[in-house]
């Protein structure tokens, strides 16, 4: 039973994840982006942690121009998602998740390609009950 239970946390807690950073761009979690997708888009990793305690994770806005526009129009939204100091939270099944901004916050991320702008956010997951 508390296996069965965890599975579906977990399926609640991805789908969340996919959610929250889908409001930004078209999101994947790291390593599973369509074969073809156009940018931009962003990629996450989809952390949590044991009940109150704290993990980290990074998401990357990917783009191709020669300026870093799109992608720090991204960039504002991941602000406005996730406020200083109080950050945001996703409600689950008996809790939730509490997600805060790391340090550093947002960063560009150098890639070879200088068409391709690529900016890295750290993020602080936390989990909690109610």
């Amino acid at each position: 039973m508390s296996s069965l239970r965890g599975n579906a946390m977990t399926s609640e807690l991805y789908t969340s994840m996919y959610q929250f950073w889908n409001k930004v761009l078209p999101a994947w979690p790291s390593n599973t982006v369509p074969t073809g997708t156009a940018l931009p888009y962003l990629t996450y990793t989809p952390v949590s942690s044991e009940w109150g305690t704290s993990t980290l994770g990074t998401a990357i806005i990917w783009s191709r121009s020669s300026s870093f526009r799109t992608a720090t129009e991204a960039a504002d939204k991941v602000e406005a998602l996730i406020p200083a100091v109080v950050g945001t939270k996703i409600p689950l099944t008996g809790g939730g998740l509490w997600i805060k901004r790391g340090t550093p916050f947002i960063q560009h991320y150098p890639q070879e390609d200088p068409d391709e702008k690529a900016i890295y956010i750290n993020y602080e997951v936390r989990s909690y009950i109610v």
